[in-house]
This record gives C-alpha cells, structure tokens and sequence, in this order.
C-alpha cells in the first residue's frame, strides 16, 4: 500500500479494537464520507509510515476499512517492464 493510497472507514461502532485502531477510524468522524491518504492518516496519529501501513492493512482486513479503487493498481503490468528492460539492455 502507498502513502499516497485513499482509504475510506466504515461508520458505527467497533468494539474490540485497540487504541490505535479506534483514534485512526475516529480521523473519519470528521471527514464526512471522504477519504484519507495513508500519509495523513501517520501524520495525524504520530505513527511511523510503516506502522500506518500495518494498521491500515489490518482494518480492511476486519472490513472496517476500503481502499479507494485504483490506487495500487497504477503499476505497469510486469511484461511492460521486462519489455523496457530488454531494450535497455539492447541499447546497452
């Protein structure tokens, strides 16, 4: 997942979370319906990027959470990539 990914939180109650898990979905409280990238998300908790990452990664897990549709699927496909090598190391 990107720092630059959207993600949306799901509405209501969550009981069962921990601390941090409950103060990122409360980020959404005020956001009405919109979404947030994974950098403002770690901006906003003090948490490392990484640490984001996890969290966020397992919220969508338990459903609490979605991706914004496109957001990883921008990397070119792999035969695109080997291709490119290939001319490089034609050329090289």
């Amino acid at each position: 997942m990107r720092l630059e990914s959207v993600v949306f939180a799901a509405t209501g109650t969550h009981p069962g979370l921990n601390a941090d898990g409950r103060r990122l979905l409360a980020l959404f409280a005020g956001a009405r319906g919109g979404g947030l990238s994974v950098a403002e998300i770690a901006a906003e908790l003090a948490l490392p990027p990484s640490t984001t990452r996890i969290l966020v990664a397992d919220l969508i897990g338990l459903g609490l959470m979605t991706l914004a549709q496109g957001h990883d699927d921008e990397r070119p496909p792999a035969s695109l990539i080997e291709r490119v090598l290939h001319g490089l190391r034609a050329h090289a």
